[in-house]
């Protein structure tokens, strides 16, 4: 390297540390990627472990058209913006603003210790060591330990992508990521004897700012409260099924049979335990007096987790029936091993407990059909039997009925569950047809005492080719063992009937008379239609 070059390096790096500026080559303008942020949860509770530190873990989502996430000098500004006023006198300037001041009720931690394409371990800062709660340990990764306190977020910070499912499209087995949001997390807990615990409700906001200072996106706020117990907590608690049970089954989920529980805070926010786990609502099955059944086994009890397996093969899940499995979100999947209860005849209860709530869900077991004979006609006026499990209605045919009967060998199955689900063919006007198509009008039908579960379907208005496709559960089924196609037409010729039919022997030259009828699919004759005619021989 020349001497001369040296100098002119040198000078240009003296002139920018002096402040003046360098003369530079300026690129054509072009558009800037659009960013903005977004929280997991717009509200939390966090119930306090013993004498342990509470924490809470905030996944914040950086969404930007170019997948990169925050660019130079754009910045996440944290800030208490609410506290407390119902319980004891707090102000925004003595307990809030900015997590730099000394004065703020609460300290905010910039976390690491997650990984890509993974659900959020939202119980991993729980280490009780130094920083009120949350290890400075945990911030490896992030800028330094002094700069992961002063509730500024930045590009240096540890980004992961495809977290809780952000960015994945799954066909099949194959998962298809592509990366348009980055997620930070931060770990929020109370200041030593800042009087946080059972004191109301603190308000965070979280803005994204350019480098001239100017606002990306809307404002976040997270409304966050630490309470000492779960009474404490206000949960809300929702219990609820779909699909029939048997007796002889470990239920897991599918979205024909699930059970699931919600657990929510005042505003529909997650609550989670001081560790920054799941909670563990209490869960019980009860006859219909309202006693505690208990079961005879201890791997089999009505357990609810929130793990976020997948159900689908009878383990644990979080979401289900929805086909999402996010832990540690509030939505338990409930199950139980079947074989380890005497079940009422009059139907049980699924019972649950969190703090002060309970939610129940009535639930009626069933015999297994395994071994039952299902069997289904169609019944209408003029109809025509296209196949065993299908008929054609002419279009002055309104009404069709569906009947199913279940035996057990050859005696009638009284009282079983017969679940009808009618399809209704693309264009047919929904204000015309009974009952609703798809599972809004599924209707579940007990046996009487003739084994028989009837569904009657109604259409004022028909018109050529469209159809109701009926598919049937029976009992505990998941899948549909028989399915029933009702379709209309309109008269058109479908055969062509011949009197006297033939062969026939007849005098010569004698003179004879053949009647060719033209008919439609119900044998009536077609008006209109013209027929050519061939003799031969």
């Amino acid at each position: 390297m020349s001497t001369k070059t040296t100098f002119k390096r040198i000078a240009l790096v003296t002139v920018a540390a002096l402040g003046f500026g360098v003369l530079t080559s300026v690129a054509p303008a072009t558009a800037l990627p659009a960013k903005s942020i977004a929280l997991n949860t717009s509200s939390m509770t966090i119930v306090q472990n013993g004498s342990d530190t509470p924490v809470a873990v905030v996944r914040i989502d950086v969404a930007s058209t170019d997948g990169l996430g925050l660019g130079n000098n754009e910045t996440i500004t944290a800030e208490v913006t609410g506290v407390p006023t119902n319980v004891t006198t707090k102000t925004l300037a003595a307990n809030g603003g900015l997590f730099s001041a000394t004065t703020n009720d609460l300290r905010m931690t910039e976390v690491a210790g997650q990984a890509n394409n993974a659900a959020s371990v939202w119980d991993a800062y729980a280490v009780r060591t130094g920083n009120d709660g949350v290890s400075l340990a945990d911030t490896t990764g992030s800028p330094a330990v002094t700069n992961a306190l002063d509730g500024k977020i930045d590009r240096r910070n540890t980004k992961y992508t495809g977290m809780d499912g952000n960015d994945t499209t799954t066909t099949g087995t194959a998962t298809t990521d592509t990366p348009t949001l980055q997620s930070i997390y931060v770990a929020i807990t109370p200041k030593a004897f800042a009087n946080v615990i059972d004191n109301g409700v603190y308000t965070i906001s979280f803005t994204l700012t350019d480098s001239l200072g100017n606002q990306l996106g809307s404002v976040q706020t997270l409304k966050l409260d630490f309470v000492s117990t779960s009474v404490r907590s206000g949960a809300l608690l929702t219990l609820s099924t779909a699909g029939t049970f048997t007796t002889t089954e470990t239920v897991g989920s599918t979205t024909a049979k699930n059970a699931t529980l919600t657990i929510k805070n005042r505003d529909n926010g997650v609550i989670r335990s001081g560790l920054g786990a799941p909670v563990a609502p209490t869960m019980n099955l009860l006859d219909s007096l309202g006693r505690v059944v208990t079961a005879t086994g201890t791997g089999g009890r009505v357990v609810a987790k929130d793990d976020g397996v997948d159900g689908a093969a009878g383990t644990h899940n979080t979401d289900s029936g929805t086909g999402v499995y996010n832990g540690n979100n509030g939505t338990f999947g409930v199950t139980w091993d079947a074989r380890q209860y005497t079940w009422d005849t009059d139907g049980n209860t699924i019972q649950a407990v969190y703090g002060a709530t309970t939610a129940t869900a009535a639930i009626t077991t069933f015999v297994a059909s395994t071994g039952y004979t299902t069997t289904a006609s169609i019944t209408a006026t003029g109809k025509v039997d296209t196949s065993a499990t299908a008929a054609t209605l002419p279009l002055t045919t309104k009404a069709a009925t569906i009947t199913v009967r279940v035996l057990n060998g050859t005696v009638a199955v009284q009282d079983y569950p017969v679940r009808f689900t009618t399809t209704w063919s693309t264009g047919t006007p929904a204000g015309d047809v009974l009952p609703v198509s798809g599972t809004t009008g599924s209707t579940l039908v007990r046996t009487n005492s003739s084994g028989l579960a009837t569904l009657s379907l109604s259409h004022a208005n028909p018109a050529d080719g469209q159809s109701a496709s009926v598919a049937v559960l029976v009992g505990g089924d998941t899948t549909a063992t028989i399915t029933e196609v009702i379709t209309w037409a309109k008269s058109k010729p479908a055969a062509v009937i011949v009197d006297p039919a033939g062969p026939m022997t007849v005098a010569l030259k004698s003179v004879n008379k053949v009647t060719f009828t033209v008919v439609d699919t119900f044998s009536k004759p077609v008006v209109g239609e013209v027929m050519a005619l061939t003799v031969t021989g």
